[in-house]
């Protein structure tokens, strides 16, 4: 595969909104390894790690801060959205300002199918049947989305799309990396 273009390699200044107490050793350790990484597919699994940590930082964060207020509707709130990695994703995605974010990457992704690139073709069938698909949220959709490309590199069964399928798949990932990288670093409170 061809070269991943880093976000960060490529500006002059990177802006961290977070305080130095806020950032932590894990999420600097996850953000370095998702630098190291240089293959697409690789490349995007590690950047999701970081969106992984930070949904659930985040579920942690929104349980502790409405606890004292309603205890059970917390509890409750985060049972729904532990219950489900989307669910983690969209709860990520509004919670710390990322709908713009996501949907840059649907675009990205729409253009994507427009060019017939077979890998996302097939993200795109597999991602139809889910309710997320019609939300009148777009975010939603690219959550969805998202979250389908994820699987694809996690997962290497027969029963959903498998990144080493289709040849056309570094393709399609690269194109969609530095939304993806501009996802992550904004849900650490960093702007490139």
């Amino acid at each position: 595969p061809s070269p991943v273009n880093h976000l960060l390699h490529s500006v002059a200044s990177v802006s961290v909104g977070a305080s130095s107490t806020s950032f932590t050793v894990m999420q600097a350790r996850l953000l370095s390894e998702a630098e190291a990484v240089h293959h697409p597919k690789w490349r995007c699994l590690s950047l999701y790690r970081v969106l992984e940590h930070a949904y659930l930082n985040n579920i942690k964060r929104t349980l502790l801060e409405s606890f004292d207020t309603d205890a059970t509707k917390a509890l409750d709130e985060a049972k729904v959205k532990l219950a489900s990695e989307v669910n983690q994703l969209v709860a990520l995605a509004q919670e710390a300002d990322l709908k713009n974010e996501f949907v840059a990457f649907d675009e990205a992704f729409e253009a994507q199918l427009a060019a017939s690139n077979r890998f996302i073709l097939g993200l795109d069938r597999a991602a139809q049947g889910e309710s997320l698909y019609r939300s009148t949220d777009r975010y939603k959709k690219a959550v969805l989305r998202f979250y389908k490309l994820r699987c694809s590199i996690a997962h290497a069964g027969t029963s959903s799309v498998i990144y080493e399928q289709f040849s056309d798949a570094d393709h399609g990932v690269t194109a969609l990396l530095p939304l993806i990288e501009t996802i992550a670093l904004k849900s650490l409170k960093m702007v490139a």
